[in-house]
């Protein structure tokens, strides 16, 4: 029995206050009209983003999506109590569609969902009239993506508040603070973006029935993480265009054959195309050309002047070792020496063994010698003819084997340094 009072003691107090909540709902919203601007002088409404969090960036549509609550903050006189009349009673929270809202929006917006039902919002108002709304959405808003110095690149993103009914002599729109503190971890980014700074500021705009509107712009300053970029397309690009230039002008076969080089530069333009075309997909076809797709595009040139190259070396071989174009001094001087022996000598010496026996046998013996003589002098004279252009053109492959891989060098440290 005891237990019961002492229940009933504590409950009691509870349902008292429960009781005074709901008479003072009755007495603030039975004759309150939410259609109305409360009366008076100007609105004031304070806009606050209590937290944000990036969730991706829709580089191709050049949209952010975000989630965050927007706080928005104002004073209806029509909502005024006095305490003492209803037991000390601070505060109290009303749902949101009952009561009149300043009919904010982002207008740079092209979606929002609210993470709770509109119908079961509530809002917080306290016994001077004060009224507190919280809104969590997911936000998507459209963000002109400067994609020049990607993927080193900053982006600034905006959400642009303003009332589409109310003008500036009838309300106002403000925030707490002019910038937000990061360090509170209440503003974050995602697993490719950081955020570096949150501003706010208030600016007029003046519509075409020369209406003046307030504005709160939220900017919002992301910087993108580079280093999955750097390392799965910079350096497979610097390495693949290395290896390429190595291939095509290392001088690795005596023998002046070229055709594999070619074949190994063209597979690896084939392979950059594939890198290009992935940058392409995550880009916005935009005027400008992102940074990392100049590096690519130079690289891919890089290699298509290398093949070139190869390609006129290959020729200029080929036809000086074939058709003896252009004969060596030194060469040239012994060749007049020993000229590569001709049917002539075979036929004499078929003649001189047909007629053997009408000849001496020592001079036929010493016939012999001196067409083997002359065969051995000119192969030997034709192996230096092709060693001499040999050596000439893997210097030419070691010139351009060091100018092309610096070229490639210095293009990649450019790519770097300048930012």
């Amino acid at each position: 029995m005891k237990f019961e009072h002492l229940r009933l003691l504590l409950i009691a107090p509870i349902i008292a206050a429960r009781d005074e909540e709901a008479r003072l709902h009755q007495e603030l919203l039975s004759k309150y009209n939410k259609a109305l601007r409360p009366s008076g002088s100007i609105i004031h409404v304070s806009v606050n983003l209590r937290f944000f969090t990036l969730l991706f960036m829709e580089q191709q549509e050049e949209n952010m999506v975000f989630s965050g609550d927007f706080e928005m903050t104002w004073t209806d006189a029509s909502l005024k109590w006095n305490q003492t009349e209803y037991q000390g009673l601070e505060h109290t929270n009303v749902y949101e569609k009952d009561v009149w809202k300043p009919e904010l929006t982002i207008y740079n917006s092209v979606g929002q969902e609210p993470v709770i039902e509109n119908d079961r919002r509530l809002a917080t108002v306290t016994h001077e009239g004060q009224v507190q709304m919280s809104n969590p959405s997911i936000y998507t808003v459209r963000c002109k993506l400067n994609i020049a110095k990607f993927p080193f690149d900053q982006q600034l993103c905006k959400a642009k508040f303003s009332s589409w009914v109310y003008t500036d002599d009838e309300l106002t729109i403000s925030a707490p603070l002019h910038e937000l503190d990061l360090s509170s971890g209440k503003y974050q980014g995602n697993s490719e973006w950081e955020v570096n700074s949150v501003t706010i500021d208030t600016l007029l705009t003046t519509g075409e029935d020369n209406r003046t509107f307030q504005e709160l712009h939220y900017s919002i300053k992301i910087k993108r993480h580079s280093t999955y970029y750097v390392y799965v397309l910079f350096l497979p690009t610097f390495i693949t265009t290395a290896l390429c230039l190595v291939g095509l002008f290392i001088p690795f076969n005596n023998a002046g054959e070229r055709t594999e080089r070619t074949t190994l530069g063209l597979t690896t333009l084939l392979s950059l195309a594939v890198i290009l075309n992935i940058i392409g997909d995550d880009m916005p076809k935009s005027s400008a050309l992102p940074r990392l797709a100049t590096f690519v595009l130079a690289e891919i040139l890089l290699c298509c002047v290398g093949v070139v190259v190869t390609v006129v070396l290959l020729v200029a071989h080929q036809r000086i070792l074939t058709r003896e174009l252009i004969i060596p001094a030194g060469v040239k001087k012994s060749r007049k020496k020993s000229e590569k022996p001709n049917k002539l000598g075979i036929e004499t010496l078929v003649s001189a063994r047909q007629w053997r026996e009408e000849r001496n046998a020592l001079d036929e013996l010493r016939e012999t010698l001196q067409m083997i003589t002359t065969e051995i002098e000119w192969l030997k004279t034709r192996d230096d003819f092709h060693l001499h252009w040999t050596k000439v053109f893997d210097a030419l492959d070691l010139f351009f084997l060091i100018l092309f891989e610096s070229i490639n060098l210095i293009l990649s440290l450019c790519y770097f340094l300048i930012r």
